[in-house]
């Protein structure tokens, strides 16, 4: 199994008024890490082929406290890979110690925003990262 990684850095932009990273920031780089995973790793022109991606679903699991300045690794798995849909699980780790854990769902669908089916070459991709 291929883990997806990618690093974020961590700015005083990010933080709330207490001073720690505010909540919102991890949905925005679970979506950071989603496209770069799918830029980098599966297909580097998705447009192209005629697919979007919608996000049926997206949570997040805050475990640990973070601050400005922080470097994370972002870490990407596929799960429950189907049809037209999958789970991406993203962890966050801050010195190798567990920060936040989220998973989304996605939706396959074409520039007319009709869910299909998520092409035979592009799920031999995603399977190579398919959480254990």
């Amino acid at each position: 199994m291929k883990i997806y990684q990618k690093e974020i850095e961590t700015y005083l932009k990010d933080s709330n008024a207490f001073g720690n990273i505010y909540f919102s920031r991890y949905f925005e780089w679970q979506g950071v890490i989603r496209e770069s995973f799918f830029i980098e790793s599966v297909t580097n022109n998705m447009l192209s082929l005629g697919l979007i991606l919608i996000t049926k679903k997206a949570e997040n699991n805050y475990i640990k406290e973070l601050f400005p300045f922080a470097k994370i690794k972002g870490t990407l798995n596929t799960a429950n890979i189907k049809n037209c849909s999958l789970e991406i699980i993203i962890n966050f780790y801050n010195e190798d110690q567990l920060i936040a854990s989220g998973r989304q769902t996605i939706v396959f669908a074409d520039t007319k925003r009709q869910i299909t089916k998520i092409p035979d070459n592009i799920k031999k991709k995603l399977k190579e990262y398919l959480s254990e």
